[in-house]
């Protein structure tokens, strides 16, 4: 990881000069600051395939930052407050279906995040908070997951249309357990760390 001093100044992809800031926003951006970005668009059928995209470099404005918690009440709420939410976490879900129908393995593990308070850095003693964070239960974390795994399969599209090679990461067919033995386990860690091994 760059400092700060870098990863927010010279090293960063937003432009102070872009527009006016007003305030801290996230990845050292300041809300209402100009970032440059590549940005991928992409169309789905009512089965969650892809019917066309784009891909294309772009300036995106910071209006203001959500955490996962925040997204997740207004998705699950069905607030006003972000209708867009709303719209990619149904887009998400039809993907999710797709590729489950193409025979992708969803794997339910939970997630530890591991934090020490400011005040207790230098102490000989910290406290150590770990909160398990269950990623199917988060319609938020789901959505960013989809449209990351949606993102990647555009970028090899235009990659493979135009000739270019691109580095990229892949993995062999699973070899999972036998269905007798994935029905004697309990849904959720247990049988998703089975899958996982």
């Amino acid at each position: 990881m760059f400092p700060a001093s870098l990863s927010a100044d010279l090293f960063s992809l937003c432009n102070k000069q872009l527009t006016a800031s007003s305030g801290q926003g996230p990845a050292g951006a300041l809300e209402g600051e100009g970032c440059y970005a590549v940005s991928v668009g992409a169309v789905l059928t009512t089965d969650g395939s892809l019917a066309s995209w784009e891909v294309t470099p772009s300036v995106i404005h910071i209006t203001h930052s959500l955490t996962y918690d925040d997204a997740d009440a207004d998705i699950l709420t069905g607030d006003a407050v972000h209708p867009q939410l709303l719209q990619l976490e149904r887009a998400a879900g039809r993907r999710k279906q797709y590729r489950i129908e193409q025979g992708c393995v969803d794997i339910d593990c939970p997630e530890a995040k591991v934090t020490v308070p400011l005040q207790d850095l230098n102490s000989s003693q910290p406290r150590v908070e770990i909160k398990q964070i269950r990623p199917w239960e988060s319609p938020s974390r789901m959505m960013v997951a989809e449209m990351m795994i949606l993102a990647g399969e555009v970028v090899g599209k235009l990659g493979a249309q135009a000739d270019l090679p691109l580095p990229y990461r892949g993995q062999g067919a699973p070899e999972l357990p036998r269905a007798e033995e994935l029905a004697m386990l309990p849904e959720g860690p247990c049988k998703g760390y089975r899958l996982r091994r």
